[in-house]
């Protein structure tokens, strides 16, 4: 009832009991997850059913609804635990802790079992309550376990009715050594049960149950009152748990049990099986479903079919081995078939009648969970078995030789290997770290090896990102190897679902890899297989050997003048989580011409596989006979006879985002491969939010087209959805999976960054940058925002671009190749904001163009404490002169750089403009020279040379030009002039620049103290008045004043009395620019 789903990947169900025909699927598989798991709900018996919004990475294996109020749905994963109020449309975590079972009672308390941290053995941590509805939660502890006292808890399984709560706790003990983390996710967890009479305020000692494997199902017969466990055997209790009794069935394992009338019915890896209920009747047989998890299947020397997985190794006519098995080989020329558990292989000499089993592997090798094993095809007495070394028997198994270890690194398995089929002593292996084997993280990474001596030697070729699930040789080409990484690495995986899939290439025995995954669906790939019979015929051009005067006529063609054109087999078939796909035309090849890409089109021939993962394929020429092997639907076959290449999809999945409420138009681009027939094509849409304009087509040979695909959120709540069409071309029936990912309707957009930016002509400016938000100001991921300049010109990088997890989307603007003001408009939905950025020429500096800001001379040298001029083109957008106080970095949208020994600095300034900029170099500038830049609007200028002596003094004039009359300030703070004279004898003050450091130091462009300690001199220059000096009584910063020195000086008594007596200062042999004063 359920195959109509995108994928039948169960974890949990859930009936809504105020409706019964409303059902709900909890998706994933707790023992080999995907990522973005969500609810499915079927409001008529599962005739049909609705996929929710995906909202967890980890699949969902606990649901309930709300029996008060059927809106109300819980969903647990090991992310937390999910709730919806309505109905599963939309979800929120509500618990972070990974939960494993939830349980109403009929008193309005919920309860769930998580999974924190208990590895001390307390049983503190695992239970939770709430009687809000969720808005709040209570821990609940539980009396410790005796025999768990170094534990951890691997599952929590609870009902509850009324003030009655029951509960089993299944725990590994922790272990440690060689080979116990490989073990331990095939061991058993041990059970203790639990029960509570007061809603779980008081508890019963925890008394053993038994032992199980995860995930195990404590369940409830509200008719009788008594309790089932599903575990390893199946437990029954009559009196509310106080004792237990084991119950007989044909079927172990077991993880989940549900009352059907009168019979029990449980679940486990065997299958399904009717069990009679306490005092019942006798069980009623019962047809088993088309399930099974398998992980490879074979094709026998009678083409009968062999498959291996968890639940032991299946033939033709019943399962042979009850233990679980990962690989089986058969070969069409031998009755002998092998088989690989984790714990021993299996063989059988006389076509799968009788099979006997033997260890291999040493004990306490690390392994993959089903070692990897391959059988010679052309002697099957020949076979090799894998842990962390290869093992080889010659004599059918009968003994095995342990050869070398092939990866020294001891947190790496085997999980793949392969033999070459025209030359068989060359094998391949890929090794890896596996998370849950060695228990710890480790980075998903496969290492490929090469043999060429039957595996007594190996050298690491190269590697391949992600878990190599499957290699396969070229039939040919010893050279050419495939290798399909996917979800299922020697079995079941916790972690490779979460990898990027691929199908790789190479054609260098591994040392380099290329992607050929081309039009596949995003999604694992699990196995690969090569149609030997595929080959193309090498090609062979003759090249005629050059002939000289003089010399005998030769043949022809000399000897190695035949340059071969050497392709692989051309058809592949991979297995991957979205189907079966072909491709007839790998292309590729080496030769005279060089080597030539394979550019592979895949076609889906899945049409009759359920929508499970495929977790392996084998392919039995000449016969045609195709078998695939599932995780959960059994095994499959096909005729590959008269496949051929027809219309192909590029690609097989389509990615689109879009905002609820709103609809987008994409296409599935189509492609005719062959070369000589038009094709007719029909596409169908699976789900009411996909539709299709014309559903109908022809592609004439090596044609292409586009079919238009609307995707409407109208109905969609914010998430991701997978939706499915179905394209119909002649015997191919192909599935292209559409990924709707809807966004929240933004309720805000502000500008994040990049308005008023100004910026060169014809320069790219930093992105200007949205934020999007919703009606409750957190910000939405995948929002499509578009941009358009609607004045100005200039260019965006990107027309429309989406939010990241931040709610920010941006775009580059190009500024045109001409001064202007350009107006950029962020749209979306009915909001919008306008960017403004403002096109201008770059700053230009003459090469002489920096000089002195006081004394302009220049030919003299700059110095410590100088204020200097700048002059040039573009240097500021307006005139603009630094406030009082510490003088700026910046002023408007101008900067001057200085480079020096230690990195960059920006100077303090005094003023900007267009042409001129005033800068002032701190007093503990370094003499040296130095690069000068200007920054306006972010655009640099050209860079100038500056020369810093030790001391440059200047005195600052009343004219401004350094000339003439200087500024000199009395004693009452009146200014000298011509009519208000110095007095010979009296003290005067004035101010200069560049008479370097000072004690104690200031910061660039800081101000002078105004009070002691002042800022002094660390050299005390002399002043004189014509010839005579005078009494320096302070020299130091001024008081309260950046970029200004004082010196106050006594005037020299024999100074005759004049209106121009020259003053000039001299510093350590620096002599400034000579200034006239009055005196009388």
């Amino acid at each position: 009832i359920a195959d109509s789903l995108p994928s039948l990947e169960v974890c949990s169900i859930a009936i809504d009991s105020r409706s019964p025909d409303v059902l709900y699927a909890g998706t994933g598989d707790d023992q080999n997850p995907r990522p973005l798991q969500t609810v499915a709900r079927s409001p008529d018996g599962g005739r049909t059913w609705t996929t929710g919004p995906r909202f967890t990475n980890q699949p969902v294996c606990a649901l309930a609804v709300d029996p008060a109020n059927s809106s109300r749905l819980f969903a647990g994963s090991s992310e937390g635990l999910f709730f919806s109020q309505d109905a599963g449309t939309s979800w929120n975590k509500i618990v972070a802790a990974p939960v494993t079972s939830i349980a109403f009672d009929n008193q309005g308390s919920l309860y769930a079992g998580v999974l924190n941290d208990d590895s001390s053995g307390s049983r503190n941590n695992i239970l939770i309550r709430t009687s809000d509805g969720g808005s709040t939660w209570t821990n609940i502890s539980l009396p410790d376990s005796p025999s768990a006292s170094n534990s951890q808890t691997t599952w929590v399984s609870i009902v509850a009715y009324a003030n009655t709560v029951s509960l089993t706790v299944s725990y590994q003990l922790n272990t440690s050594g060689q080979g116990s983390a490989s073990l331990a996710k095939a061991n058993p967890s041990l059970m203790d049960f639990y029960r509570s009479t007061d809603g779980g305020n008081t508890w019963s000692a925890p008394a053993r149950v038994g032992e199980g494997h995860t995930p195990t199902q404590l369940y409830l017969d509200s008719a009788s009152g008594n309790l089932y466990i599903a575990g390893d055997s199946l437990m029954v209790s009559t009196n509310q748990g106080m004792s237990w009794v084991s119950l007989s069935t044909k079927t172990n394992v077991l993880h989940t049990a549900v009352i059907t009338g009168d019979m029990l019915l449980v679940g486990g890896d065997g299958g399904l099986e009717m069990v009679p209920l306490a005092n019942s009747a006798v069980p009623r047989a019962i047809q088993q479903l088309p399930l099974g998890q398998f992980f490879s299947a074979s094709l026998d020397s009678q083409n009968a079919v062999w498959a291996a997985g968890p639940a032991g190794l299946f033939g033709p006519v019943a399962r042979k081995v009850t233990n679980p098995v990962g690989a089986v080989a058969a070969l069409a020329n031998s009755s002998d078939i092998f088989a690989a558990g984790n714990q021993a292989v299996y063989l059988s000499e006389d076509g799968g009648s009788q099979f006997s089993s033997g260890k291999v592997l040493a004990d306490g090798e690390l392994r993959a969970p089903f070692p990897p094993l391959v059988v010679d095809p052309v002697n099957p007495s020949s076979a090799f078995v894998a842990g962390t070394r290869l093992y080889h028997t010659t004599d059918a198994g009968q003994s095995w030789a342990a050869l070398p270890v092939v990866d020294s690194d001891t947190t790496r398995v085997i999980i793949a290997i392969a033999m070459a089929p025209v030359q068989r002593t060359t094998l391949y292996a890929a090794t890896a770290c596996l998370p849950e084997i060695v228990l710890t993280s480790c980075p998903p990474v496969s290492l490929i090896w090469r043999s060429q001596n039957s595996g007594q030697t190996w050298t690491q070729t190269g590697s391949v990102s992600g878990y190599v699930n499957r290699l396969a040789v070229d039939p040919r080409q010893n050279n050419t190897v495939y290798a399909a990484v996917g979800g299922f690495p020697a079995g079941t995986s916790l972690s490779a679902g979460y990898v990027q899939g691929d199908l790789q290439q190479s054609i260098n025995s591994g040392m380099t890899w290329t992607s050929i995954r081309t039009n596949l669906p995003n999604v694992p790939v699990n196995a690969v297989v090569i149609d030997p019979t595929s080959l193309p015929p090498l090609i062979v051009t003759p090249v005629p050997q050059p002939t000289f005067p003089g010399q005998p006529p030769t043949p022809p063609f000399g000897p190695g003048r035949f340059p071969v054109f050497n392709q692989p087999a051309q058809t592949l078939y991979v297995a991957t989580d979205a189907g079966v796909f072909v491709t007839f035309n790998l292309g590729g090849g080496v030769g005279g011409g060089g080597n030539v890409a394979p550019n592979p089109q895949w076609t889906d021939i899945s049409w009759g596989l359920p929508p499970v993962p495929i977790t392996d394929i084998s392919l039995r020429q000449p016969d045609g006979i195709l078998l695939a092997a599932t995780f959960g639907r059994g095994v499959y076959s096909i005729s590959a006879k008269g496949l051929a290449a027809g219309i192909v999809v590029n690609s097989l999945s389509i990615n689109v985002t879009l905002m609820k409420g709103t609809a987008v138009t994409t296409g599935v681009p189509l492609f005719n491969v062959t070369g000589s027939n038009t094709l007719g094509w029909r596409l169908n849409a699976y789900d009411s939010w996909l539709g299709i304009a014309e559903a109908n087509g022809t592609l004439r040979p090596g044609g292409s087209g586009q079919a238009a695909v609307r995707v409407s959120a109208a109905g969609l709540q914010p998430g991701t959805h997978l939706g499915r069409l179905q394209l119909i071309s002649g015997s191919f029936v192909q599935t292209v999976f559409v990924v709707a990912h809807v966004t929240e309707a933004p309720a805000q957009m502000t500008i994040f960054s990049g308005n008023n930016a100004l910026g060169n002509v014809g320069a790219a400016l930093p992105p200007l940058q949205v934020v999007v938000s919703g009606a409750n100001q957190n910000p939405l991921n995948g929002v499509p925002v578009n941009f358009a300049i609607v004045s100005g010109g200039g260019s965006i990088s990107s027309r429309t671009a989406f939010t990241n997890a931040a709610g920010i989307a941006g775009t580059v603007l190009t500024l045109p190749p001409n001064r202007a003001t350009v107006q950029v408009l962020a749209t979306v939905a009915d909001l919008s904001v306008t960017f403004t950025a403002t096109a201008v020429d770059a700053p230009a500096l003459l090469q002489d163009s920096i000089v002195d800001g006081v004394t302009f001379n220049s030919y003299a040298p700059l110095a410590p404490g100088s204020i200097i001029l700048i002059t040039g083109q573009n240097l500021a957008q307006t005139t603009v002169f630094a406030p009082a106080g510490t003088l700026p970095l910046i002023l408007a949208t101008t900067r001057v750089w200085i480079n020096t020994a230690a990195g960059e600095a920006a100077l303090p300034l005094l003023s900007v403009s267009p042409t001129q900029v005033r800068a002032l170099l701190p007093t503990d500038v370094s003499a040296g020279v130095y690069g000068l830049r200007v920054e306006a609007a972010s655009i640099r200028s050209n860079e100038v040379q500056i020369y810093v002596a030790a001391f440059a003094p200047g005195i600052l004039t009343q004219s401004g030009n350094g000339r003439g009359l200087g500024i000199f300030i009395k004693d009452d703070g009146s200014v000298v002039t011509a009519s208000n004279p110095a007095d010979r004898g009296s003290s005067v003050t004035f101010f200069a620049t560049g008479l370097g450091p000072v004690n104690p130091p200031v910061g660039p462009g800081e101000p002078g103290a105004v009070e002691e300690p002042l800022n002094r001199t660390i050299t005390m220059p002399r002043v004189f008045f014509d010839t005579y000096a005078g009494d320096v009584l302070y020299s130091g910063l001024a008081p309260g004043v950046a970029g200004r020195y004082q010196v106050t000086v006594r005037v020299p008594l024999l100074v005759s009395p004049a209106t121009n007596i020259s003053v000039s200062l001299l510093i350590e042999g620096f002599a400034s620019n000579r200034v006239t004063i009055p005196v009388r």
